[in-house]
């Protein structure tokens, strides 16, 4: 004797959207891992400066890094208890007082290629504003972490 099986309408109808829901997710972070972080360069009159950011989850933070060689400004942005931020506004300034990079939503992760100079670094997170002054010459490299109070 053979057994036939009788499923309710409902459960298959629940079983396809349930199937269908999940292929789409998986779809769209199959996506998201593949997305690459793409170099940008921000134009000030004659120069155009070429910089990287983000690095929110491990794979943006390994593909930032793989790219670190070809800048020579190295900025984290991060709360004293470690957390990386984002949404940091920057803007570098030379010895004449001019700007030469700015912008409005960078972070955690910051990598700017500028020429031999020195430069004024301002960052603001929360409208808390942090200044740095470094000297590019050669090959050098600055590296370095911003911080605000956790809460800022």
């Amino acid at each position: 004797m053979q057994k036939t099986y009788h499923f309710d309408p409902k459960v298959i109808k629940q079983f396809m959207l349930t199937s269908a829901i999940a292929f789409g997710l998986y779809a769209g972070t199959q996506n998201m891992v593949q997305a690459q972080v793409q170099p940008q360069t921000y134009n000030q009159s004659n120069e155009s400066i070429q910089y990287i950011t983000g690095g929110f989850g491990n794979s943006e933070q390994n593909e930032i890094k793989a790219q670190s060689s070809n800048y020579n400004v190295h900025l984290t942005f991060a709360d004293n208890a470690g957390a990386y931020l984002g949404n940091v506004q920057v803007v570098v300034t030379n010895q004449h007082n001019q700007s030469v990079f700015e912008a409005s939503d960078t972070g955690p992760l910051l990598y700017i290629k500028l020429p031999d100079g020195t430069y004024n670094l301002k960052a603001t997170y929360n409208n808390q504003t942090q200044s740095n002054t470094f000297r590019l010459q050669g090959n050098a490299r600055v590296s370095n972490v911003i911080r605000w109070a956790p809460g800022n």
